[in-house]
């Protein structure tokens, strides 16, 4: 009794009940100033690491695109129309076709190196008379069709060899021939031409090739067709060295057997470019 008596002397129950009532109201202000600044700093934590791994994702992601993209052969850049081999629909003026597509990707073609310059010597030795300039004047034509940067360096005794086989450092030959040298020629077939190929299981280059001319028959042709004529079978001959196949569409300088044309048609055209636009 004495000590409740005392306590109430002092005052002690109403003391206790403000000190609660502080104590309520502190927990109401952190209460609601927890639920302004967000989660606890354990969830924080828990966000920023998932924050992160997504990042580290997008990277390696990246990462893979960019090794199809260099490595592969895959670019978004050059799987359009323009690149499909044949090219032709009901809305195509022409078709194309190529020497040869790359390993992992059927929709690119193999191709010399846009950033090289291609270097090609001529052996005129028995180059029919009033040919001159044929061959330089066809190079600037696929040249300036395709973007590649084909010069002629001068000429050579070099003869072709009939399996195309070139060395890497070799310079691109073309050659006025005979068949009795390159049987291939036999008949009438007035020129050979293609390009040796490097690579591995993902992407290949062309790195040297040749162009063999049959100067007896091409002599012929000058003489009865003229030298536009001629010229035609030299440019077939070039479509061939850059990485044009033979197509199916008659209209088209790349066809199998010429029936008149003496320039590239616009499938001829769109062919070119594809082959010009490999990677370096």
């Amino acid at each position: 009794m004495r000590g409740r008596f005392l306590d109430s002397l002092t005052l002690g129950p109403r003391r206790r009940r403000r000190a609660m009532m502080r104590q309520l109201r502190e927990l109401d202000r952190l209460d609601a100033q927890a639920a302004w600044t967000g989660p606890p700093p354990s969830r924080r934590r828990a966000g920023g690491r998932l924050g992160t791994a997504v990042i580290l994702l997008v990277v390696v992601a990246l990462g893979l695109w960019s090794f199809l993209v260099r490595v592969m052969g895959y670019d978004v850049s050059v799987l359009g129309d323009a690149f499909r081999p044949g090219g032709n629909d009901e809305k195509s003026a022409g078709s194309y076709e190529f020497m040869a597509t790359q390993p992992v990707n059927p929709r690119l073609p193999v191709t010399y190196s846009p950033c090289k310059e291609i270097v090609v010597v001529e052996n005129d030795t028995i180059a029919p008379k009033g040919t001159d300039g044929i061959v330089e004047e066809s190079l600037a034509e696929v040249g300036r069709l395709t973007g590649l940067r084909l010069r002629l360096a001068g000429t050579t005794g070099e003869q072709p060899v009939p399996d195309q086989a070139r060395g890497e450092r070799q310079p691109v030959l073309v050659a006025w021939t005979t068949p009795d040298r390159i049987p291939e020629l036999e008949g009438d077939v007035a020129g050979l031409g293609g390009s040796t190929a490097v690579g591995g299981s993902f992407r290949s280059r062309y790195v040297s090739g040749q162009v063999a001319l049959d100067a007896p028959q091409l002599g012929e042709i000058l003489d009865r067709d003229g030298r536009a004529a001629v010229k035609a079978v030299v440019l077939h001959e070039l479509g061939h060295l850059v990485g044009l196949g033979h197509t199916d569409d008659v209209t088209q300088l790349m066809h199998g057997e010429n029936v008149g044309r003496t320039d590239f048609g616009i499938g001829d055209r769109t062919g070119l470019r594809a082959v010009g636009q490999g990677r370096c």
